[in-house]
């Protein structure tokens, strides 16, 4: 069950454990006593066990600029999968060993992209059992904070892979092998929005010791605020 507006959170999606659907039949009463018919806008999608994975690679408008690459996204709040959903709280990625998968999905839909003149890039996010693969939803953006996981393994910089991709002068881009995982670090009242939750807004952000080099290449803050101190 997921939500359509920008005034829903991740944390009001809800997947079903039950296999007569009464958890889902009760989410949707409290929620449509929540927020009343005219604001209840949702899709129901055929629950499907497997692993998740994702597949994403950018499109040039003609063509796919290769590699592609691979993801597994943690999104519950707690591990061991548990607790609410969140947006992402940590994703393996990786553009090594990635073509079959590729070729079997995201690649197939070049045709489609190219008659709708699609540039950026897109993510594919599927479920992966013994049956095969089955699509969930497409991201037809950077990930958030996806791209700061893709970074470690790209070669080629930011710029000239951008202004590739826009001016179609390649097909390819150089990638490092090996995997690259990233954890979200959050504060309160993650996952919920601060107009849900009363917390103070604006408080310092710090570290204990000096951040390295190391550091400030691999640490990427999001949604904060600059105070220039």
């Amino acid at each position: 069950m997921k939500f359509n507006g920008t005034e829903y959170s991740a944390a009001d999606n809800y997947v079903g454990k039950r296999q007569d659907g009464r958890d889902v039949h009760a989410m949707l009463v409290a929620k449509f006593r929540q927020f009343g018919k005219d604001r209840m806008s949702f899709v129901l999608m055929d629950y499907i066990s497997g692993i998740e994975m994702g597949v994403g690679a950018y499109f040039n408008g003609k063509n796919f600029i290769e590699p592609a690459c691979l993801d597994w996204e943690h999104k519950r709040f707690f591990p061991g999968d548990l607790g609410e959903l969140t947006g992402e709280m940590g994703t393996v990625a990786a553009y090594e060993g990635t073509s079959t998968f590729f070729q079997m999905t995201l690649a197939r839909l070049a045709s489609l992209l190219r008659q709708n003149g699609y540039c950026g890039y897109i993510n594919l996010n599927t479920i992966v059992n013994e049956s095969g693969i089955w699509p969930l939803e497409f991201t037809c953006r950077f990930g958030y904070p996806g791209y700061s996981i893709l970074e470690p393994l790209q070669n080629t910089p930011w710029s000239s892979l951008l202004k590739a991709m826009v001016l179609r002068s390649t097909t390819s881009f150089e990638t490092r092998p090996g995997f690259s995982v990233g954890g979200v670090l959050t504060t309160r009242p993650f996952p919920y929005f601060r107009s849900q939750v009363a917390e103070p807004v604006g408080l310092p952000i710090t570290f204990e010791d000096a951040l390295s080099e190391s550091d400030h290449k691999n640490i990427h803050l999001g949604e904060n605020r600059h105070h220039g101190w």
